[in-house]
């Protein structure tokens, strides 16, 4: 199964780790449940955008992490029930903060964009076009680390990702004593890995099987590490 991830690395339990010597967390929980279910995975790195297009073509198999709406439904197939606030079948939960300078409290519903810099996220993610949408938008596009920087610079008034991945980066950038996570998330959801829809019809039991297992494989590899 040709599962493609973010090559940008913006959730770090999917990078390689050091003290594990092999792929991060999520991949190895993956793999585990994949294994359980006769499915070999290969890992393709690829843009955001990239990997979404070619799992939609079917030149992949998977993706992750995927959150869900219905316009993704139409056309990769999700777990049942990933459409639910809680469902019972995800490969995680991500919450995704503003990242803001330090000291300087947010609440969302008080910010305006017209007397600020604006507020980015990765531009490929539903953290982005939620920003269009809300009008909050920096007229300029950062990358995660660009982001973090302009924000410490107080050139950027909030960068939304990842929470952990966020702070994976403050503590490379050195920025963690300039910029912290809002108490505020702009979306807290779980995620999962969808496929495409010739390979769900090919594979269903495995599929099925799959999904249901990335429980019992999430809860033995946390433990372990």
């Amino acid at each position: 199964m040709r599962v493609c991830i973010d090559d940008q690395l913006y959730i770090p339990y999917f990078d390689k780790d050091n003290s594990m010597r092999s792929d991060g967390k999520v991949i190895e929980l993956v793999r585990r449940s994949a294994a359980n279910n006769s499915l070999v995975i290969e890992i393709q790195r690829k843009s955001w955008a990239r990997c979404l297009a070619k799992l939609i073509d079917n030149r992949v198999d998977a993706a992750m992490a995927v959150i869900y709406n219905a316009e993704r439904a139409d056309l990769m197939v999700f777990p049942k029930g990933a459409e639910q606030d809680k469902p019972a079948l995800y490969l995680m939960r991500l919450r995704y903060p503003f990242f803001v300078k330090k000291d300087q409290p947010f609440r969302l519903s008080e910010y305006q964009r017209q007397a600020g810099h604006g507020i980015s996220a990765p531009r490929e993610y539903i953290a982005y076009q939620m920003l269009a949408d809300m009008k909050l938008l920096s007229a300029y596009d950062y990358s995660l680390d660009n982001g973090l920087k302009m924000v410490a610079a107080g050139r950027l008034d909030a960068y939304v990702v990842e929470q952990a991945s966020g702070q994976h980066a403050l503590a490379r950038l050195s920025l963690e004593q300039q910029v912290e996570a809002a108490g505020e998330a702009l979306i807290d959801k779980y995620v999962h890995i969808p496929v495409s829809k010739q390979f769900y019809q090919a594979h269903q039991v495995q599929v099925d099987g799959f999904w249901q297992d990335l429980a019992a494989a999430r809860t033995a590899v946390l433990a372990e590490h």
